[in-house]
């Protein structure tokens, strides 16, 4: 890989996108404060070019999209609510 003649910045990439959440990164260990369970979570590489990294991030954008979409499907039947009520309610006097 080092011997190739790829530009430098893609063979960073590489580099961290293989080693992501491997042995060779660092972890983390939580643990149950009364001593039951333990687990060890390595850290990632946090690349933009990483799918495992891009992965939970695209998820939490899609999860922000559908939150504002169903905000903008409220606020509509709400609009469409009311203009009904006063639609029935309120009935256009056609002769003045």
């Amino acid at each position: 890989m080092q011997a190739s003649n790829l530009p430098t910045h893609v063979k960073k990439v590489v580099s961290a996108v293989t080693l992501c959440r491997t042995n060779a990164m660092k972890g983390r260990v939580y643990s149950c404060p009364n001593g039951h369970f333990s687990i060890f979570i390595r850290e990632s590489c946090n690349n933009r070019s990483c799918p495992t990294c891009q992965s939970e991030i695209k998820e939490n954008g899609i999860l922000i999209q559908k939150k504002k979409f169903l905000i903008l499907h409220i606020i509509i039947l709400f609009l469409s609510y009311l203009l009904f009520c006063i639609h029935i309610f309120f009935p256009i006097i056609k002769n003045l």
